[in-house]
């Protein structure tokens, strides 16, 4: 089955959210769902804080952008070029991480409790799952 951009795009529109992103996760969840607060990363352990004695909560969901403009990209006026911004920000994210499970996620917060750790990040606040996708859609 191939990833349908536009069904994802009409998706991200009817959740009337300001911030949208990728996120992979060794853990399943559905459509609809709102994925839990993701932990700072422990780079002593090389674990999430959650595992350890000190769990440090980010704020918010971690998640790669989707696009360049992180929170107007519902005003964009040209669909096409929409279209596009995203399926390279999915590309890159193919080739930068690799989970079980892929979803598309809106949300209509973003933290900024901690800073970001690199630009493609951002922190999604109660992030809604609205699209699943497999490894093999994306590739």
């Amino acid at each position: 089955m191939k990833l349908n951009i536009e069904q994802i795009l009409e998706d991200l529109i009817k959740a009337d959210a300001h911030y949208i992103g990728i996120r992979g996760s060794d853990y399943a969840s559905e459509v609809g769902d709102v994925l839990d607060e993701s932990y700072y990363w422990d780079c002593d352990q090389d674990v999430s804080s959650y595992h350890t004695d000190n769990p440090i909560p980010m704020g918010g969901t971690c998640a790669t952008r989707l696009t360049e403009d992180v929170d107007d990209w519902y005003r964009a006026q040209d669909k096409k070029e929409l279209k596009e911004e995203i399926m390279e920000q999915i590309n890159f994210w193919t080739k930068n991480y690799y989970y079980a499970h892929v979803y598309i996620l809106a949300s209509k917060e973003l933290s900024t409790e901690y800073e970001w750790a690199d630009y493609q990040e951002i922190h999604m606040v109660d992030p809604v799952v609205v699209a699943r996708m497999r490894i093999e859609e994306l590739s």
